[in-house]
């Protein structure tokens, strides 16, 4: 099967299902939600994923989506705990019974349902990246969502592979331990699929833990400094690792198991 064969198919299952199709997105409208679906290609290989987002609030086509619209995300899963669709290997048939499985467990459900079933499966069906803010929409505590999102945020921030050794120049501090810096373009990784630095971009990175660095790092200075692609809670790029003129202030080793350990201290997993 191709890529074109896979959206064919797709878009036959989605219509079926009430969806309708704007450009090369798909939409369906609740109440107070919208649900979109999308097809992303991946750059390192003959593989894609299905993503779908469900936002909140009162849409009308063509349905202008803006970045921070209230939302929860996720992507249809394939074999079991993988997001990763090998259309080469399928065909027409074995798809649509992946498609129509995926559809009965995070698609419809929500439109039948109704809120409670984002509740009962946020963090393992549905992600988000404004807790605060869906945990006062949801009416839930901060506790209902914390748990998943930091058993996520260890497994990933555990990867060594994912973080990137970066170069730029510092143009602003802010408190709270926070740095605002140019980042020179850098060789995009397979792990830098969602949250990319891979354009010359100013970007606000921050010490979870060694703060005190922060202090030893001026407005000017040209750094290399670790980081990771990925960021979670609506914050700054981690810092785990910081050299200045050839100073190595903090070893990458040290900075990513100060940063895991501060992860585990932060988030708390109940309410005892």
């Amino acid at each position: 099967m191709t890529l074109n064969e896979l959206k064919e198919s797709l878009k036959t299952v989605l219509l079926s299902e009430g969806f309708e199709k704007i450009k090369n997105k798909f939409y369906k409208k609740y109440e107070d939600f919208i649900c979109e679906i999308t097809v992303q290609k991946s750059s390192y290989g003959d593989f894609c994923y299905i993503n779908y987002d469900f936002y909140f609030g009162d849409f009308i086509k063509p349905y202008i989506i803006n970045c921070g619209d209230l939302n929860l995300y996720g992507r249809f899963e394939f074999n079991e705990n993988n997001e990763i669709c090998e259309y080469l290997e399928l065909n027409e048939k074995a798809l649509t019974e992946l498609l129509i499985r995926n559809l009965k467990e995070r698609i419809n459900p929500p439109f039948n349902i109704g809120k409670s079933y984002f509740i009962k499966n946020m963090g393992k069906l549905y992600n988000t990246l404004l807790e605060d803010k869906m945990a006062k929409f949801l009416n839930i505590s901060m506790y209902d969502i914390t748990p998943f999102r930091k058993s996520k945020m260890l497994d990933i921030y555990s990867e060594k592979g994912l973080y990137s050794r970066l170069k730029g120049i510092v143009v602003s501090k802010y408190k709270d331990a926070v740095l605002e810096i140019e980042v020179e373009p850098y060789p995009r990784s397979p792990c830098d699929t969602t949250y990319s630095l891979n354009e010359s971009l100013r970007q606000k990175f921050a010490f979870f833990a060694n703060k005190e660095l922060w202090e030893m790092v001026s407005i000017g200075d040209k750094i290399i400094f670790g980081s990771s692609p990925r960021v979670f809670y609506d914050c700054p790029y981690p810092i785990v690792m910081l050299e200045i003129n050839g100073v190595k202030l903090l070893e990458f080793e040290k900075g990513r198991k100060d940063y895991i350990e501060w992860i585990e201290k932060t988030f708390p997993i109940n309410k005892d």
